[in-house]
């Protein structure tokens, strides 16, 4: 006959048994989801985007501000798909507006759809005598310098990219008549898509946007410069039906405690969510935000803030092909 010590060591040791099981089970039934792009031959993905800056600068009783504002509607179409899920795609900036303000001066501003410049760019109309025709030609002055480089680059593709399905950016091929500047071998971190993983994940699984973390160079001293390592991670948070969301955000592997070197960072690392469709293969927004103050950058007592905001939606189909229908009519 067992003693009560031993039967009660003996239940111990089943319960043990029988629970261990049961939390394998557990794990092993945790429900994990595939992030992939699903490419489609003469597919298009249209998306608004707003982007906003601003930048605060104190010293003392001086302060000075900037605010930057800018509207701007993009799209992708695939050119060709892979069995492997890859493809080529052709990215196009459609259209552009963007506003800049520094204190009170009045904005400087630039609309691609609009033939005629911003109010410094605008016909001087003192000349009552001048003839229509003169007038025309006035009003079509050139484009502002900052800004010539992007009305020649609107509505016209720069580049076709060849991406996995994951997103990862596998190489770059330039287009003649280019007017951006041409881009560099393909680095994992310049897709403009979100880098995907490669496999199956549950809820709670954290990934990099690349192999390898991107550089940035700050000044450090006058003629000398550092190069700050970067990385984006991600983090599956939740799955809602067809819809996941997506943390992002981006970590400073180099230690940095120089204040004059922050504040050239201080836009650099910004965090947000991203929802992806899981059934369309598309990313259907992304917010990310920036909201930093750096502490004695250009001097004793001196502070810069920087908030940012970048907002993308992906815009429905039949409201392209009605903006679409709209313009030719």
């Amino acid at each position: 006959m067992c003693r009560p010590q031993v039967m009660i060591a003996l239940l111990t040791v089943c319960s043990l048994s029988l629970c261990v099981p049961v939390q394998l089970t557990a794990q092993e039934t945790k429900p994990t989801y595939r992030l992939a792009y699903k490419f489609r031959a003469n597919q298009f993905a249209h998306y608004d985007v707003t982007y906003k800056a601003r930048m605060r600068i104190q010293k003392g009783e001086v302060v000075q501000t900037s605010e930057n504002v800018t509207l701007s509607r993009k799209h992708f179409r695939v050119v060709s798909v892979e069995r492997d899920g890859s493809a080529v795609l052709e990215p196009v900036l459609d259209r552009v507006r963007m506003t800049a303000r520094f204190d009170d001066n009045p904005p400087r501003a630039f609309d691609s759809d609009d033939d005629k410049q911003t109010a410094e760019n605008k016909t001087n109309t003192d000349d009552e005598n001048t003839d229509d025709n003169e007038k025309k030609k006035k009003k079509k002055k050139p484009t502002d310098p900052a800004y010539a480089r992007i009305r020649k680059a609107v509505g016209q593709p720069q580049a076709r990219v060849k991406v996995s399905a994951s997103g990862a950016l596998l190489r770059t091929i330039p287009l003649k008549g280019a007017v951006v500047a041409k881009p560099t071998k393909g680095k994992p971190q310049q897709s403009f898509l979100v880098v995907l993983p490669d496999q199956a994940i549950p809820i709670g699984h954290e990934w990099s946007g690349s192999e390898e973390p991107f550089e940035v160079q700050v000044a450090v001293a006058v003629g000398v410069r550092k190069n700050v390592k970067l990385k984006r991670r991600f983090e599956l948070l939740s799955v809602e039906g067809n819809l996941a969301t997506i943390e992002s955000k981006v970590v400073m592997l180099t230690p940095v405690k120089d204040p004059k070197a922050l504040m050239q960072l201080i836009q650099q690392r910004p965090r947000g969510q991203i929802v992806f469709d899981l059934e369309r293969g598309l990313i259907v927004s992304q917010k990310l935000t920036v909201d930093e103050t750096v502490f004695g950058s250009i001097g004793p007592g001196s502070k810069v803030r920087a908030v940012t905001s970048l907002v993308e939606t992906l815009v429905p189909p039949e409201v392209v092909a009605a903006e679409q229908a709209k313009r030719k009519g």
